[in-house]
């Protein structure tokens, strides 16, 4: 029976125990009293004993979790030496490195208590790290704050690229505990990468990505649950140099002669070429343009127009992507062609810009390898530069922030328009 927990206030029994510091902030205290409501000890210490019970029961749940980290019997002790206040420490460290006074402590603790804490603080089980592929589970766990907000597709598209940075490491240097990872392991999986870059004539950008995500991964994983560990240094020096390149704008004679040509055009199917014609003339992002719903599709008004917006199939990049565009010239024309929207591509803006860049690439209809389908919101925003739109206009059409404080609303459509006008290219129906 629990009788330290008991305590005389007065004329009656009271139970007082100090919340264990892992606790307090569950809790909300750093000390429970209560009163036990009776003057005699025996039946103070049989009500203590009760209180304990329930108490420790909660306690215990409040530390389960379903965390990779917390599976099997160490990691359970790891748990209860926590609840009781003390660093989980394997016999054989203990005895090597603790200061005497910490292990008269644990003695006395273990000696009071039952044997699973008693085993959690004398350290019963040896220490156990866990393998990469738990690390990456623990990692989902500790960043639920990176995707809260996110559709779905969204958490499985910044999902994949850590899966596959993580599952490429695990394929050079094997499924080892995190503790096991070395310099060499890096090295090995940089030389990896190096040969699949040169055999497939790959962009150095995507060893670098594998490299950056598995480092955040385990670096989150480590400095939270193992502080000892270095993971960072093991990662200096292995990115792979990548050769400084630049997104060109297109043309205006490119985009009305090539882009907005049918003939030239050929076998382009017809949601993607009318696609071009939707980005020409609004700048969006392909994103934004694929996530468009009926409902953001505005053609019976004075100012046709769409609008950018947060809904249940994506996000929005930044709180300035939120907006209105007029709709004008060739986007115009495509829009009355899909009133309801990019439906095939429908929240799949990878699915499109892969499509459209291969079918682009595979007949040889950019000018340069320094072109992509993104080249045309550069365009628009050059044309915008071009005709001199005032700061604000090309901030609220482009969704950018300002250099300076935001006063007010901004630019109605109408105004807006009339810059669009100045710069729309339009469709070619004749071709």
């Amino acid at each position: 029976m629990k009788t330290r927990y008991v305590q005389k206030n007065g004329r009656l029994y009271w139970y007082i125990r100090v919340v264990p510091i892992h606790l307090r902030e569950l809790v909300g205290k750093d000390k429970i009293k209560m009163s036990l409501k009776t003057a005699d000890f025996n039946q103070a210490v049989i009500k203590a004993d009760k209180i304990s019970g329930e108490i420790e029961k909660l306690w215990d749940e409040s530390l389960s979790t379903d965390s990779p980290m917390n599976t099997g019997k160490f990691n359970r002790l790891v748990r209860i030496a926590k609840l009781y206040g003390y660093r989980y420490q394997p016999e054989g460290e203990l005895a090597h490195e603790a200061r005497i006074h910490d292990i008269i402590d644990r003695i006395d603790t273990a000696e009071k208590e039952k044997k699973t804490p008693a085993e959690a603080v004398l350290g019963a089980e040896p220490f156990s790290y866990p393998p990469l592929s738990k690390c990456l589970e623990e990692y989902w766990t500790l960043s639920k704050d990176e995707v809260r907000g996110k559709t779905a597709f969204e958490i499985r598209k910044w999902e994949n690229p850590r899966k596959k940075a993580i599952a490429n490491l695990i394929t050079v240097c094997g499924d080892k505990p995190i503790d096991q990872l070395k310099r060499s392991d890096l090295v090995a999986f940089r030389q990896w990468w190096m040969e699949r870059i040169e055999e497939n004539d790959l962009s150095p950008n995507s060893a670098n990505k594998d490299f950056t995500k598995s480092k955040v991964i385990l670096c989150k994983v480590s400095e939270t649950h193992f502080p000892e560990m270095k993971i960072r240094a093991l990662y200096e020096g292995v990115k792979v140099r990548e050769q400084p390149g630049k997104r060109h704008p297109f043309t205006t004679e490119f985009i009305a002669g090539t882009l907005l040509n049918r003939a030239k055009m050929a076998g382009m199917g017809e949601e993607l070429f009318l696609f071009l014609h939707a980005m020409v003339n609004t700048g969006a992002r392909v994103k934004e343009l694929t996530g468009l719903m009926k409902e953001d599709i505005v053609l019976d008004h004075a100012v046709p127009h769409i609008i950018i917006r947060k809904n249940e199939i994506r996000s929005l990049k930044t709180k300035n992507s939120e907006r209105v565009i007029p709709l004008v010239g060739a986007s115009l024309y495509a829009f009355r062609q899909l009133p309801d929207g990019f439906r095939q591509y429908r929240g799949k803006s990878d699915n499109l810009s892969n499509a459209l860049n291969k079918f682009m690439r595979d007949h040889d209809l950019y000018p340069s390898n320094d072109h992509s389908l993104y080249s045309l919101r550069h365009s628009f925003q050059d044309r915008l530069i071009l005709a001199e739109a005032p700061e604000r206009i090309q901030a609220d059409l482009m969704g950018h922030a300002i250099s300076r404080p935001r006063y007010g609303d901004g630019a109605g459509l109408a105004q807006k328009a009339e810059w669009m006008e100045k710069i729309s290219i339009e469709a070619n129906n004749t071709v």
